[in-house]
């Protein structure tokens, strides 16, 4: 099958900041530790090449199979977790098939139909999406091969035209920020007081960026443990907190705690102990958690989210610019999917593997530091081996159906067809 013809499978259906009323919205957004048993309602309703890519202001569910089935199936599921019936999402969501679908895949993963352009969050959540749907036995080839050419898309305008070399979201504005102050990520520990949702997202941002180690803490044992689990890190005790500060670089504080968890007095007495090593302050509570003298403390950088968002305006003039070539490249490069390019004429493996390739390699350079060629090969590998062992399964599991249906082929009477004489 080629290219042009798996684009006519292609099927997205979802809601966003620009399809749906925020209330709604809300209710159909899906917890990250809840989408594999969303995917497997999808799965339970026939769709076995599915994916669901689930940020803050976006909830689209993205398949491959029969457009009007797999419509229909989504939005049921969809239905279901907002707890209404189908009939109520009428006009409260996006529905793209085919070409559509093609370009609105390819538009996300740029970040085009972002909130601001060029929001690199959407391509960093689009690559987790597709890896769990791998671990949910949900990404057949046709989901992957989309996938995998919109995110080097999406490379190609991130090299081509600047649109996020500004900050495009309060998150990248933070993993800016904390590059300002302390450099290389890498040899950086920080400390979240309290994770809720922004909390969290600005903490997986910062550790997607290199961040070495996290450390949370809290007041409820059971959040803490539960956020813990998702961002993979440790927990520490909040009677802990003037130690903790003592040892990061960076702190999320988003506990929303009145009093101020963190006093100037606090922040003082913990450069002393890191001997003015600098402190990067994220002040995500509402009510604040850190005490704003804190920010007149030299080598403490304090920002809340408001400073974050001044950080994002600032490159909007630059980023529209970006947007109008970004536009261009996107249109060129689903243009070349829907039509079959010289490599989609490829084996289609060989293609896939290709495109794999790229975008990993891509990714690699843009994390490693300049130089260190063997920290490179060796993510370079890491990366690579798990989506060529996908691939092997999936090469066999067609090869034991074409096997199948060539036994059933040779079972037939000669001079028959289909049991007729």
């Amino acid at each position: 099958m080629t290219v042009s013809e798996l684009s006519a499978q292609y099927v997205v259906v979802g809601a966003s900041h620009r399809s749906s009323v925020l209330s709604l919205r809300g209710r159909l957004l899906v917890d990250e530790a809840a989408i594999p048993h969303f995917i497997a309602k999808l799965q339970a309703r026939g769709l076995d090449n599915v994916l669901v890519l689930s940020t803050a202001d976006r909830i689209e569910v993205v398949a491959a199979g029969e457009p009007a089935a797999a419509t229909e199936s989504i939005k049921q599921v969809l239905a279901e977790q907002a707890g209404i019936e189908t009939a109520e999402l009428q006009g409260q969501l996006h529905t793209f098939t085919g070409d559509a679908a093609v370009r609105h895949v390819f538009a996300a993963a740029a970040g085009l139909d972002s909130l601001i352009p060029g929001d690199a969050d959407v391509a960093l959540r689009l690559r987790a999406a597709l890896d769990l749907a791998r671990q949910c036995g949900a990404a057949g080839q046709s989901l992957e091969f989309l996938v995998e050419a919109a995110l080097q898309a999406a490379a190609r305008v991130a090299a081509e035209t600047g649109l996020g070399a500004r900050p495009a979201s309060i998150a990248a504005a933070a993993v800016r920020v904390a590059r300002d102050v302390h450099g290389d990520l890498a040899r950086c520990t920080g400390l979240v007081i309290g994770p809720g949702d922004m909390g969290e997202r600005l903490a997986r941002r910062l550790v997607d960026a290199g961040l070495a180690r996290l450390v949370l803490t809290g007041r409820s044992a059971t959040k803490l443990e539960e956020a813990a689990r998702r961002l993979r890190c440790e927990v520490v005790p909040l009677d802990l907190l003037e130690a903790g500060l003592a040892g990061a670089d960076i702190v999320i504080a988003n506990m929303g705690s009145f009093p101020p968890a963190i006093t100037a007095a606090m922040v003082s007495a913990a450069l002393k102990l890191r001997r003015q090593k600098p402190i990067f302050l994220i002040d995500a509570a509402i009510p604040g958690d850190i005490e704003r003298a804190a920010g007149e403390v030299e080598e403490a950088f304090l920002y809340d989210l408001a400073d974050l968002e001044t950080v994002v305006m600032a490159g909007g003039a630059e980023r529209e610019e970006a947007a109008v070539s970004a536009a261009d490249i996107v249109a060129s490069e689903a243009d070349r999917f829907i039509a079959g390019s010289a490599k989609a004429d490829m084996d289609p493996d060989i293609a896939l593997l290709r495109r794999r390739f790229e975008a990993a390699r891509n990714s690699v350079l843009e994390e490693t530091p300049q130089g260190d060629a063997a920290g490179a090969t060796k993510s370079l590998i890491d990366r690579l081996l798990p989506q060529v062992a996908a691939l092997v399964r999936e090469a066999a599991r067609r090869s034991a159906g074409d096997g199948k249906r060539n036994d059933e082929t040779a079972t037939r009477p000669i001079g028959k067809k289909d049991g007729k004489p």
